[in-house]
């Protein structure tokens, strides 16, 4: 992971510098809200809806080329009830189960956009990873204590997919953008849905 981290360090690097010679590199910034539905399969995991924020970094070193750096965080909490009693109940009563997830990606990969005056599509797709933590809760009470248990996992993760730009004015776009999401992870191959919307800021 910090071989390819370094590789595309000094990839947008050498761009950058190419870019600024000819005086042609134009960058954006996107930031907004994002629903993943998830297939997770892992342990603790199953299928859920997530919902978090997303931003994105991308530079535009040719009008129709561009290269993304894409970060996200979604969030989900659900019960779980067990579906075996211990002795009588009451008063021997298990309670709910509360599990908090928490899935963050980090993608980088080439962005294809088809300017036009009002509204702009595009498609793009990203590599990376993708890491899922989940935290168990059994919410115990005296004489005992909560019992908590954790996991997590960090796999590969590619997104596939499109948009399109909005133009508000000359420097704010509002963007929607739907994607396929690949996730390999707790040795399994997820296929998820992920949605997003918010608004770009081109300098």
């Amino acid at each position: 992971m910090k071989k390819l981290l370094t590789l595309i360090f000094l990839f947008t690097v050498a761009v950058c510098a190419k870019a600024q010679n000819e005086d042609d590199l134009s960058l954006d910034i996107f930031g907004g809200y994002s629903y993943v539905h998830a297939n997770f399969k892992g342990a603790g995991q199953k299928k859920s809806s997530y919902n978090g924020w997303e931003t994105s970094l991308t530079m535009d070193p040719a009008t129709w080329l561009n290269f993304e750096f894409d970060f996200s965080g979604r969030y989900n909490s659900s019960t779980i009830q067990l579906p075996v009693q211990v002795g009588a109940c009451p008063p021997v009563c298990l309670p709910v189960i509360s599990v908090d997830s928490a899935e963050h990606e980090y993608l980088f990969g080439p962005r294809f956009r088809y300017p036009k005056k009002r509204v702009s599509p595009f498609t793009h797709i990203l590599f990376g990873a993708a890491h899922v933590t989940s935290h168990a809760t059994l919410p115990l009470s005296f004489p005992t204590f909560p019992v908590t248990l954790s996991t997590s996992q960090t796999g590969f993760a590619m997104v596939a997919g499109g948009g399109v730009d909005v133009r508000i004015n000359k420097n704010v776009t509002w963007r929607n953008q739907m994607d396929y999401f690949l996730t390999n992870l707790f040795n399994q191959i997820e296929n998820n849905a992920r949605f997003s919307t918010g608004f770009a800021v081109r300098f």
